[in-house]
């Protein structure tokens, strides 16, 4: 049993393609009512940490505010700013005209502001 929990963790952070990994791997106890080894998985606890509640993360990959159920603005302790890299919220986090705030890795556009911003951060100054 532990070990298809061990296999649905790992294959779940893989279909998600988080970029984190949970250290260490989250273990849980369950139990199933039907007396035996079939059934659905009941999760009745959890030790150890799990990388989008309690480590940094990107706003849209955020536990505490799901991403596609509240209003992008909002951010936990632990959100830093997609395109920034920095703790939300950013100088740009409402911007009206492209707010960081709804910026996600699924969206090219993002992806690209991204990309231009870590150049801008990588140029040496001149001597």
């Amino acid at each position: 049993m532990r070990l298809r929990i061990a296999l649905f963790l790992i294959l779940t952070l893989l279909i998600l393609k988080l970029p984190y990994i949970v250290f260490p791997l989250c273990s849980v106890s369950s139990f199933t009512d039907d007396g035996g080894g079939g059934g659905d998985l009941s999760v009745v606890a959890e030790k150890g940490q799990v990388a989008c509640r309690d480590y940094p993360h990107s706003r849209h990959l955020c536990i505490k505010y799901p991403f596609d159920k509240t209003p992008h603005e909002n951010y936990c302790k632990l959100c830093y700013c997609y395109v920034c890299d920095c703790a939300a919220p950013c100088k740009d986090w409402k911007d009206s005209k492209s707010a960081h705030c709804n910026a996600s890795e699924k969206d090219g556009g993002w992806k690209e502001q991204r990309r231009l911003k870590r150049k801008q951060e990588i140029k040496l100054p001149k001597s």
